[in-house]
This record gives C-alpha cells, sequence and structure tokens, in this order.
C-alpha cells in the first residue's frame, strides 16, 4: 500500500520547518556575536578616549610644575621655609597623581617626567642645604598646619561646641527625661491592659455565641447557636473597658506627646553629642584645646604663622 501523499507533505513541511528554525537560531547567534563585538568595541573606544584625557591632564600637570620649579627659583631665596614645604608637597603628590616616568608609555614623555623629577629633587635639595636643621622644622611645621593641623582644629572648634551647647540644655534633659519616661510606661500599661482585657473579653463572647444561626436581609447574624445572653454580656463588658480605656490612657498619651516635645530634640542632641565624645576627646587632648574658643584661638594663631613665612605677593606663590 502506497504512503498518502499527505505524509510526504507533513514531512516535507516538519523538515522545511527544521531547517528555517535552524538558519533562525544561526542568524540570533550571530547577532548576538555581532552585538557583543560592537559593545567591546565601543567600550574599548570609550576607554582609548578616556586614556587620551588622561594623558592630555598628566602632560599639562608636568607643565605646570615646571613653571612652578620656574617661579620655585625666585621664591626661595626670599622664603626658603615656604619652598621647601610647597617643594616637599609636590614631591609627595607625584606619585599619587602618577607622573613617575613608569606611569608613561611614550619615550618623551617618560624623559620630561625624569627632567622634572631630577630638577625638582635638585631644587629642594638646594633649599634644604641652605636651611638649619631648626628652620627645616618650621618647614615641616608649616606643611602640619596647612595639611592637617588646621582641618583637625576646624573639627575640634565644632565639636566643643556642640558639646558647649549640651552642657547649656543637660539640666533641662535630666528633668524632663524621668517625666517623658515615666508618662510613656503609664501611657502603655493603661493601653495595654485596657485593650488587651477588653480584646480577651469579646473574643470569650463570640466564642460563647458560637457560629452563627440566621441572617437577616442585610447580611446581620440574627441568631447564634451559643447562649446569645451570656454572649452580649462579655461583649457589653468588653465595650465599656474599651471606653473606659480611651478616656483613661488618653490624657497620658496626650501628655506622652507634651513631654516629647521636650525630650525627643533633647535626647537627639544627647545622641549626638555621645557619638562625637571620642573625636572631640582625641582631638582636644592631641591639640591641649578645651573649648571652642581656645579651637579658634589656636587655628588663627598657627594660620597667621603659617601667613607671616608665606608669601604675599603672586609673584612668589607656589601653586600648581
Amino acid at each position: 500500500m502506497s504512503r498518502p501523499r499527505s505524509s510526504w507533505s507533513d514531512l516535507v513541511n516538519v523538515g522545511s520547518n527544521l531547517y528555517q528554525n535552524k538558519q533562525l537560531a544561526n542568524q540570533s547567534r550571530q547577532l548576538a556575536q555581532q552585538n557583543e563585538m560592537m559593545e567591546q568595541q565601543l567600550l574599548m573606544q570609550q576607554l582609548e578616549a578616556l586614556n587620551k584625557e588622561v594623558l592630555v591632564e598628566k602632560r599639562k600637570m608636568l607643565m605646570r610644575i615646571h613653571m612652578l620649579l620656574d617661579k620655585a627659583d625666585r621664591t626661595h631665596p626670599h622664603f626658603p621655609e615656604y619652598s621647601l614645604m610647597m617643594l616637599d608637597i609636590v614631591s609627595e603628590k607625584i606619585g599619587e597623581m602618577e607622573l613617575s616616568p613608569s606611569d608613561f608609555e611614550e619615550v618623551a614623555d617618560m624623559q620630561k617626567a625624569n627632567e622634572i623629577g631630577t630638577r625638582l629633587f635638585d631644587t629642594r635639595k638646594l633649599v634644604s642645604e641652605n636651611l638649619s636643621t631648626e628652620r627645616q622644622g618650621y618647614s615641616q611645621r608649616m606643611k602640619s598646619i596647612i595639611l592637617v593641623e588646621e582641618d583637625e582644629l576646624e573639627a575640634a572648634e565644632f565639636l566643643l561646641a556642640n558639646h558647649e551647647a549640651w552642657d547649656k540644655v543637660e539640666g533641662k534633659y535630666d528633668d524632663i527625661k524621668p517625666i517623658h519616661m515615666a508618662n510613656k510606661k503609664a501611657a502603655i500599661m493603661r493601653w495595654g491592659i485596657g485593650l488587651g482585657l477588653a480584646i480577651l473579653l469579646m473574643v470569650i463572647g463570640a466564642v460563647i455565641g458560637g457560629e452563627c444561626l440566621e441572617y437577616d436581609d442585610s447580611n446581620s447574624c440574627t441568631s447564634y447557636e451559643g447562649n446569645e445572653n451570656v454572649m452580649g454580656a462579655f461583649i457589653s463588658i468588653g465595650a465599656l473597658i474599651f471606653l473606659g480605656t480611651v478616656c483613661y490612657a488618653t490624657p497620658k498619651s496626650l501628655a506622652v506627646a507634651k513631654s516629647g516635645k521636650i525630650y525627643t530634640p533633647l535626647n537627639e542632641q544627647y545622641e549626638m553629642i555621645l557619638a562625637q565624645s571620642k573625636d572631640r576627646e582625641e582631638l582636644s587632648q592631641k591639640h591641649q584645646v578645651q573649648t571652642s574658643s581656645d579651637a579658634v584661638s589656636l587655628r588663627s594663631s598657627l594660620v597667621e604663622w603659617v601667613d607671616s613665612m608665606s608669601p604675599n605677593s603672586p609673584e612668589f606663590r607656589l601653586e600648581l
């Protein structure tokens, strides 16, 4: 018996569908690979553009250091401590800014970075050799004030001012805290006991009443399988206790809200002072300051001293 033509047709269609599905799958994989390659190329292009920008900025920085060294040649005879300080700062920052010869790829950039590094070393050595050990110490102290101590004293001023503000209200906090806590405890107990008892009695009443047997047109229960009188008594007592709780506990809740308006901001201030205590004590002991005024005074005097050792004229100021 010969095979029906419809069967041959079905086989052909199935084979065609399989072939088409395979082709579509291959096309999908090719598109996915192309998209992935395009994304990688785009990322590479973006990275290359970023590297070019970084290289341009690094070259600009080398030029600025070169100009700073030119100005340092004019500045250090007049302000040697200041010049030594700035040369030290620039030397330390070169590594952070990735401006050493090994941070470049092109030979010309390496040579330029090497020349500037050598010149910076030689200039610093020249300035340092013309200063006594004591005056070199002045330069190091100037750097410490500018980079560390000024910021620390500003932080100490802020922390000490906060503590001084707290000292003015600490007595008020000590007075209001026990009152607020007592109000809060009383309110929790009144609401907790009253509502708990009211809910318990209503639940007992519902259990005694049992399941509903009949409903009216408004879908309200008209008949229960249990003792309706006892159920009603428990629910009524529970409702009365609930109303009594509202009347009894509400005044304490209002008292909590009233005392909380005073207590809450003071407690937040207390928590802040507590969190700042370690930093405040460390900075206070390090710089020997006990009040915010002490910190302001010391900071001002140190800044004035640094300014007295530094040039006022832009012609001599060493800035990148």
